[in-house]
């Protein structure tokens, strides 16, 4: 391939990535209780972007053709950008605020009562995040305990 195709290539694949990221940002923006996580350096289009970046890696299809997210798409986005921000963080000694917003996101949507109500697919969907974030929760716990007793 020459250097052009490739350059051609990735902006193209840039653009793409943009162009959904822009869509699952305006479909947390319509949530007007999440603009209150969203008051420190880390902004909503950064989580949008990284959510996006999350489903692109592993589940493109999950992301729609259009400019509109269904409830039941935005769960499912959500719930894998929330797994695998878990499984990164685990990696990392401090997670960042990006994937702490990220959680505090997905666990604000499993909450959610949505109109009308989601199938008893999505509703477990729902259930398996909150536990998630239960689990994220106790293992942020145990680690602040393990570090205040080290220091």
């Amino acid at each position: 391939m020459t250097d052009k195709f490739r350059y051609r290539r990735a902006l193209s694949g840039k653009w793409q990535m943009a162009e959904h990221a822009k869509t699952v940002e305006t479909a947390l923006a319509m949530e007007a209780q999440l603009h209150l996580y969203f008051s420190g350096a880390t902004s909503l289009d950064t989580v949008a972007n990284h959510i996006t970046e999350q489903v692109l890696a592993q589940q493109p299809e999950l992301l729609p053709q259009t400019d509109e997210i269904s409830p039941e798409a935005l769960l499912q986005i959500i719930a894998l950008a929330a797994q695998s921000t878990v499984l990164q963080a685990l990696e990392q000694p401090q997670p960042s605020q990006t994937a702490m917003l990220t959680l505090t996101v997905a666990q604000h949507f499993a909450r959610k009562r949505f109109e009308p109500e989601l199938a008893e697919p999505y509703v477990q969907l729902q259930q398996q995040i909150l536990t998630l974030h239960q689990h994220w929760q106790t293992m942020l716990n145990q680690r602040q305990r393990s570090q205040r007793s080290i220091g």
